[in-house]
């Protein structure tokens, strides 16, 4: 099987141990961890099908609900001036991405020759960091366009039938996309409970979407995820 990507979580192990006392046997809870291995397949034709008819079905849900799609929401703004901050933001992404990608790229080059790549790196982060600060102040903007409703539901399905303990099994297991999502806002309303299936959530989550969504290619997955882990 193809793998997007692998990486571990921590799990938390509760042992019962015997302690002798004046009183008695005093059984006891010892809390440790150890790390599971987790991976996410990458998705094969079949699945990018069924990612692809799911985003498009939830495109045309919410453009048929009324809720308009970021070209729209992109040409109001600089058209008509309005959310003023926005436009400032969206003037400076379209000069920030291009340099963002020019750095990722001579970051990837000095590592596959084996040159330093300290000073780069730091580069990559400052400028990442620039670029998330203003992509989340224009979450207000489009966080409720037709497309980012769209990736939300598509990454989350992809999360749900792509993500695997290292033996095999599901993170989230269940027989249709229904059960699935159950068991993931089971995890989710009970964070204490399912503290592993969380965090192998949340990591697999921002991964899938920079595959699907943020133009990262499979060979670079794994660079990706070293930079986002050191944020």
């Amino acid at each position: 099987m193809k793998k997007l990507h692998e990486f571990k979580v921590s799990k938390k192990i509760v042992t019962k141990v015997e302690e002798k006392t004046e009183e008695g046997t005093l059984v006891k809870d010892v809390i440790s961890s150890e790390e599971v291995g987790v991976y996410i397949k990458l998705p094969g034709r079949r699945e990018m099908d069924q990612m692809r008819m799911v985003n498009a079905a939830e495109v045309g849900k919410a453009l048929a609900m009324g809720v308009q799609d970021r070209t729209s929401m992109r040409k109001a703004i600089l058209d008509q001036g309005g959310f003023s901050y926005a436009k400032v933001d969206l003037e400076e992404l379209d000069k920030l991405l291009p340099e963002l990608n020019k750095k990722r790229n001579e970051y990837q080059l000095k590592k596959a020759e084996g040159e330093d790549t300290s000073e780069i790196e730091k580069e990559f982060r400052d400028l990442y960091a620039e670029v998330q600060q203003m992509e989340s102040r224009l979450l207000d903007v489009y966080e409720h366009s037709a497309e980012t409703i769209a990736e939300r539901e598509t990454t989350l399905w992809a999360v749900l039938n792509l993500l695997f303990w290292e033996n095999g099994q599901p993170v989230f297991p269940g027989h249709t996309d229904e059960t699935k999502k159950n068991k993931y806002y089971e995890a989710a309303d009970s964070p204490e409970e399912y503290q592993t299936e969380n965090e192998a959530f949340q990591k697999a989550y921002l991964l899938v979407d920079a595959y699907l969504f943020k133009g990262i290619p499979l060979d670079k997955i794994a660079d990706f995820a070293e930079l986002v882990d050191s944020q």
